[in-house]
């Protein structure tokens, strides 16, 4: 079992492409019956690991990062027709202890989906400026971006690789392979070295702490967004490109978002960009060109906890297939009247974690090998 579900969500290897395999090596295992016993395991033995996962997120982490990503759902319930769904994405950041990758099924976009996951939740959100999380504990849900209010219990962090991204994106004959010379080139080019420089800074502060590392972005990046966004305003105020242009719109996105770009500075647990969970979507982005949607509500349910359950693994240094196997070994002996306790040794961060559960890495195997 552990196998086929490593080779689904891992591997992204849809169930008829499993069941071709195992047909073609003489064991008669349907894509229904491979189905089935994922989904049952699931529900039965697995899904209250994944409720663990989630409290760990919520209740003993404060910064997330956030993002999201569609889903097509063939049979969803109340729809007559296919449905775009979406998953959403929640994970710590890099230098958290515990690396979480949490998954979770929504029949929509709106706000009300990521404001419902986080209503207990405290602390600092990393996301790009979609409108869906703005005011979190807001009612009303604005369709563009705008700044939230000061008095919030979550404090927004935007990313800047997608600020940079937009004025990547404005640039004119990249994709004839030669830039023009042009005014809107030289100020795109201008931003872009600009938040480079500040990338720069982020590449030396990677083995600081967070208190070492607040001080230096303050006393280093910090200036660096100072003079970057009040060139944006004189930039914008001078007309110097249109406002509908590709050029004025990042410029738009910039200062719209100013404080909320700069809100990275007041905690060096914080990240400068969103890569951490725009990584963690990748298996999924991957495994889903591949099996082109779900056919329940139930079953993206039941991929959300195993992409949670799998991601977090590899986060943290796990080989998900000897894992799965080790947890599925573990789960059967576990009483009710245990409670929790027995269960959270079987987290992947626990310390009663085997070394055979340990991924191996190519430095390893040349040491193995030169040691042999």
């Amino acid at each position: 079992l552990s196998h086929v579900v490593t080779q689904k969500f891992v591997s992204g290897l849809p169930f008829y492409r499993q069941e071709q395999m195992m047909v073609s090596n003489g064991i008669p295992l349907t894509r229904n019956i491979l189905t089935s016993w994922c989904m049952k395991v699931f529900e039965n033995q697995l899904a209250p690991l994944c409720d663990l996962i989630k409290g760990e997120l919520l209740t003993n982490n404060h910064y997330i990062h956030a993002d999201e990503t569609r889903i097509e759902v063939l049979n969803s319930e109340g729809c007559k027709k296919p449905k775009q769904a979406y998953m959403w994405v929640y994970t710590t950041t890099k230098w958290n202890s515990k690396s979480i990758r949490f998954f979770e099924y929504a029949n929509g976009r709106g706000g009300k989906f990521p404001k419902e996951f986080l209503k207990d939740y405290q602390g600092y959100l990393h996301t790009d400026c979609y409108g869906g999380y703005n005011d979190l504990e807001d009612s009303e849900q604005t369709p563009k971006y705008s700044p939230p209010k000061n008095n919030k219990k979550i404090k927004r962090c935007l990313c800047l690789v997608h600020l940079r991204r937009y004025f990547v994106d404005a640039l004119e004959g990249k994709n004839k392979g030669k830039l023009e010379d042009s005014l809107n080139n030289k100020l795109a080019l201008k931003a872009i070295s600009m938040l480079d420089r500040v990338f720069a800074n982020e590449r030396e502060y990677k083995a600081l702490t967070a208190e070492e590392r607040q001080k230096a972005r303050l006393e280093n990046t910090k200036p660096i967004l100072e003079e970057f966004f009040e060139w944006c305003i004189n930039v914008e105020a001078s007309n110097a490109c249109l406002p509908k242009g590709k050029l004025g719109k990042a410029y738009n996105y910039a200062l719209k978002g100013k404080e909320d770009f700069m809100t990275f500075l007041k905690d060096g647990n914080c990240d400068v960009s969103n890569n951490t969970v725009e990584n963690a979507i990748r298996p999924f982005v991957i495994g889903r060109k591949n099996y082109l949607f779900h056919i329940t509500d139930n079953g993206a349910k039941v991929s959300a906890g195993y992409y949670t359950l799998v991601e977090t693994a590899k986060a943290n240094g796990l080989d998900p297939q000897r894992y799965l196997e080790w947890i599925l070994e573990k789960l059967p002996s576990i009483r009710p009247k245990t409670g929790n306790k027995a269960l959270e040794e079987l987290l992947p961060w626990s310390e009663s974690l085997p070394t055979s559960c340990k991924a191996n890495t190519m430095e390893a195997l040349r040491s193995t090998n030169q040691e042999s």
